[in-house]
């Protein structure tokens, strides 16, 4: 009985789960020996039905490849910055430039 209430609570979990996901996405890292040209990764990104990605820098030719397709973006930012970026001028100099 005990193995069955187990099960019903892991599908059961799973079904709400599933209910409360709003979209996958990927995280895209550019450090690799085998660099695949950006336009290839955003039309797998788009054969895939990937609708989020998360990059872990600002590269130019990634941003451009990505630019009107639909994919939201999101940029991380090196701990470094995060000490400046508090500022609020300084955050928002930092996204009109990149």
């Amino acid at each position: 009985m005990g193995k069955l209430l187990v099960n019903v609570f892991l599908v059961t979990f799973l079904v709400f789960l599933g209910h409360n996901v709003e979209g996958l996405g990927v995280n895209w890292g550019d450090i690799s020996s085998h660099k695949l040209p950006p336009k290839d990764v955003v039309k797998m990104l788009q054969e895939n039905g990937i609708k989020k990605v998360k990059l872990f820098n600002n590269d130019e030719t990634i941003l451009n490849a990505l630019a009107g397709t639909g994919i939201e973006v999101m940029i991380g930012i090196s701990n470094q910055l995060l000490k400046d970026l508090v500022n609020p001028d300084v955050a928002k100099k930092w996204v009109k430039e990149n």
